[in-house]
């Protein structure tokens, strides 16, 4: 498509296009009037065409977000393709077309001629049939022949894994500046309007909040995918807070549409005076919630910021905290199946998560505390679990020793630390009985800075060699403290045709800053499993 190609190419000359403001607020170059130097050519009311040699205004900024005056669009140096903006004049569209030469544009070097699409046809006109224009002159005309359903799920896999910060160069609103066709099926197609990263900070609001109240309206009934990125620090100085109570009171009429929230804020206070408004059961189809504080909050003041989304949220699956503490404090819905939880968590906390979300399958805790406290010497049995991640600086024997986990299929395990002195020893004795007691299918083992021998890990893959397909070892930080591949690990690895083979099923191995052997060893384990690819993957050794 032409358009998508032209903003491969740059030059200084920047055409600017004054736009008039739709009924919505939505602004887009559909109904662009324009004027010239050339008397032939009457004035029309919305604004004029011309070439600017200076850089993108300062109104428009690098992030691309769309200023409620004018849209630029940038024009390539020496591109062949035949570029348009489409033109209203007196109730008859057409296209100015471009040459490729490097000159100023101007209305004068336009040829006239019947709009169909931008460049050379981007949708129909009234005046020019599709039909009778061949395929040899009208590159796009397949195009042109697809309906607006058709059109409508391309748009829709056009937008999936886009940046959903309003954009004047990507998104719906980008779509929207193709045609007058385009532009309408984009409106018309509120899935595209779902999605929303909302900053605010600096007294500011991105996107501008006539344009957030229009982008909501435009999702009609569709699921919310929201999030905001709140920094009070410098809105404190300024002492103006006025953006983010608007955005708020904005965000909290549209609740009962909330599918997935992420909340980003530097303080707590601001977050728990907007989830304290939310009406009761006022979030029928909450999905999915993450919240990330920058600043520590402490347990008496936390309980306001999840008790409302645990309590009006009955089809929550998924809570991913960061910054809290004290989370044993509050009960996990019995209907969550996710969670990721980083902060003040102690072993007792996690045991207590583990209990009260009895339908867990995919856990993640980043443990950062430790104390002397008194554990139920029963092991937990948590059933559903699937997959579990662990990332901690303390000893995980009593973690291990309280646990059974029958279904677990995905086990990582990561030692976070600042010398090789502060790591406490690897609970080796533990971690096999917590295996032997459970007998899971582990199809994945992934471990990180971990002070293991590689005798230890080898003791610990005869417990999962059956089914293990994935097996991740990473070392950090100049490998201290972390476990070292020798090749005694390397020749169990080795397959074998004549005996026992341990992990005949593995057919990826990450190896990254661990190993320690020759490489002859390295490269006669590869040959000998012939089903493990060789893939680089950011620095390390991936088979």
């Amino acid at each position: 498509m032409p358009f998508l190609k032209l903003r491969r190419f740059f030059s200084r000359q920047h055409l600017q296009l004054p736009l008039p403001v739709d009924d919505e607020g939505i602004f887009g170059p559909s109904e662009v009037c324009a004027s010239s130097s050339d008397s032939s050519r009457s004035p029309t009311p919305h604004g004029v065409l011309r070439s600017l040699p200076a850089p993108i205004p300062e109104d428009c900024d690098d992030q691309g977000y769309l200023d409620p005056d004018y849209v630029i669009f940038h024009a390539p140096a020496a591109d062949p393709i035949d570029l348009g903006i489409a033109i209203t004049e007196h109730d008859k569209e057409y296209s100015y077309g471009w040459n490729g030469e490097q000159r100023p544009l101007s209305l004068g070097s336009f040829d006239k001629r019947p709009f169909s699409f931008l460049g050379r046809g981007l949708g129909p006109s009234p005046t020019s049939s599709v039909d009778s224009e061949p395929e040899s002159i009208n590159p796009h005309l397949s195009i042109l022949k697809l309906p607006d359903e058709v059109l409508r799920q391309v748009f829709l896999s056009y937008g999936t894994g886009t940046d959903s910060k309003p954009s004047a160069r990507c998104g719906p609103l980008f779509l929207g500046q193709i045609c007058r066709r385009w532009r309408t099926i984009v409106h018309y197609t509120p899935e595209l309007w779902s999605s929303l990263t909302i900053l605010a900070g600096n007294h500011v609001c991105v996107p501008r909040m006539p344009l957030l109240k229009a982008w909501l309206n435009r999702s009609k009934n569709c699921p919310l995918n929201l999030t905001i990125v709140y920094d009070g620090r410098m809105m404190e100085r300024l002492g103006n807070f006025g953006s983010i109570d608007l955005v708020s009171e904005l965000i909290l009429t549209h609740s009962s549409r909330w599918h997935t929230m992420c909340f980003n804020y530097t303080r707590a206070k601001r977050l728990i005076s907007m989830l304290s408004r939310i009406p009761p059961w006022g979030l029928p189809i909450l999905h999915n919630v993450e919240i990330s504080l920058r600043q520590r909050v402490a347990p008496p003041e936390q309980a306001p910021i999840l008790s409302s989304l645990l309590s009006w949220a009955p089809s929550l699956r998924q809570l991913t905290c960061r910054g809290l503490a004290g989370l044993s404090q509050i009960t996990i819905p019995t209907q969550l199946t996710h969670l990721d939880i980083e902060g003040l968590l102690s072993t007792k906390d996690c045991l207590a998560l583990l209990r009260s979300g009895r339908q867990l399958q995919d856990c993640r805790f980043h443990m950062e505390h430790s104390q002397e406290e008194s554990l139920d010497d029963s092991p937990l049995l948590v059933h559903p679990l699937r997959s579990l991640y662990i990332s901690s600086q303390e000893h995980l024997g009593n973690f291990f020793d309280h646990l059974i986990l029958p279904n677990l299929e995905d086990l990582g395990i990561s030692a976070r630390w600042t010398s090789a002195r502060r790591l406490p020893p690897w609970p080796q004795r533990q971690f096999i009985s917590l295996l032997s007691r459970s007998s899971p299918a582990i199809k994945s083992f992934a471990v990180r800075c971990l002070p293991m021998s590689d005798i230890e890990l080898l003791e610990s893959l005869l417990y999962m060699s059956d089914t293990l397909m994935n097996l991740e070892v990473y070392v950090v930080g100049g490998g201290e403290g972390g476990i070292t591949i020798t090749e005694t690990a390397i020749s169990a690895l080795t397959f074998n045709d004549y005996h026992h083979n341990l992990c005949p099923k593995l057919d990826q191995l990450t190896l990254c800053g661990c190993v320690r052997a020759a490489d002859g060893l390295l490269g006669g384990m590869l040959a000998s499993r012939r089903t493990i690819l060789y893939s680089p993957l950011s620095g390390c050794v991936v088979f």
